[in-house]
């Protein structure tokens, strides 16, 4: 016996191929001889996706991709995070992923909290996973699905449920700071110490702390003083000449002589065998610096840089230095990065390196 009603996978095939024009296996793999943004974005979609993913979810995530990522820079972002959507609905295949309901979106969001993410790091999930229902809605491939109910309510965040950002970054108050200080002069390898410093006291993103190069330590004339300084290249190819706080030199000659570095080759922060340290081991610095206070789930490692806005404010230093120093595009993002304790405006940061033993 037949059955007369086609089963929900293939209707759901059907729908796309009248819609997409995927009529054949070979429009998949042919997509791969694509030259440009089409070809990075069919390779990455492929690496990670088609091992598991059915033909017609390999080609509407890889034509959602192309209309809608602006910059390839971003490919990554939005893949590693489709990728989460998949795994935690368990949506392999475009059926699947169509037929997600309201209690589907809940079960993903709890497990997203359950691995203690920052709340916005769940709602760029929540958006990028919110971009691809948008780009199926607009072609009609979410019509009937039970996922319209929740599009239509804009998949709005329960606060009650998942943790609500407050607007601002955590930041370490001015005696954590100095315990942070200590501990990455004295007791952190020199590696991490420098590393922890660059971001806690320059205010440098982890992903330029990792990009940093020798050549970009230079001593530099600032205001008729002699400092030295950072080239940071940031976001947006935006550069910036950073000034470097005795604190931090004095990372950087523990760290030089512990690694003996010389010269004016290779990375600044560099392995023992070579090459150069990725952000995630920056980050991960970060977090142990973050657990001398007791606050390893509050602080990240972009918190260690809002410390640095935060005390920098605090000393009396103008929001627009802050935004020259911070690298930021825009006055309002750098208000909204530090957060206001009214403590007495004095200089600088005020952080110091710890006395050595035996003096004064």
């Amino acid at each position: 016996m037949t059955a007369t009603r086609p089963r929900e996978a293939q209707k759901a095939a059907r729908l796309y191929r009248s819609r997409e024009a995927l009529r054949d296996a070979d429009i998949w793999r042919q997509n791969a001889e694509r030259k440009g943004s089409a070809a990075l974005v069919f390779s990455t979609v492929y690496r990670r996706l088609g091992a598991d993913c059915s033909r017609y979810l390999c080609d509407a995530t890889y034509r959602w991709l192309l209309s809608s990522i602006r910059c390839p820079s971003g490919l990554p972002s939005y893949t590693q995070r489709w990728l989460a959507f998949c795994l935690g609905t368990d949506s392999w295949t475009l059926h699947r992923v169509l037929a997600t309901t309201d209690k589907d979106i809940e079960a993903w969001l709890y497990s997203l909290e359950a691995r203690r993410l920052a709340p916005r790091t769940i709602n760029a999930h929540l958006q990028i996973a919110r971009s691809f229902f948008a780009w199926a809605e607009d072609r009609g491939l979410v019509a009937t699905s039970p996922i319209r109910r929740r599009f239509a309510r804009r998949w709005r965040v329960d606060a009650k449920r998942i943790r609500k950002a407050d607007g601002s970054r955590q930041a370490l108050t001015f005696t954590e700071a100095q315990r942070v200080v200590t501990w990455a002069l004295t007791e952190a390898q020199p590696v991490a110490g420098l590393s922890v410093l660059l971001q806690a006291v320059a205010g440098l993103r982890s992903a330029e702390v990792a990009a940093l190069r020798m050549v970009d330590l230079t001593c530099t004339e600032l205001d008729g003083d002699n400092v030295w300084a950072v080239n940071v290249s940031g976001k947006g190819n935006r550069s910036r000449k950073v000034p470097l706080e005795p604190v931090v030199i004095s990372a950087w000659h523990r760290y030089q002589k512990a690694y003996r570095r010389t010269g004016t080759r290779g990375a600044l922060l560099r392995p023992a065998g070579g090459g150069s340290y990725s952000a995630a081991s920056v980050q991960r610095w970060a977090k142990l610096a973050a657990g001398i206070v007791g606050r390893t789930e509050q602080i990240s490692s972009h918190d260690l840089r809002a410390t640095a806005a935060t005390l920098l404010v605090e000393a009396g230093a103008a929001l627009d230095e802050v935004q020259d120093l911070l690298g930021h595009s825009g006055i309002e993002t750098t208000k909204r990065l530090y957060v206001r304790r009214g403590r007495r405006l004095t200089a600088a940061t005020g952080l110091e390196a710890p006395k050595e033993k035996g003096t004064a």
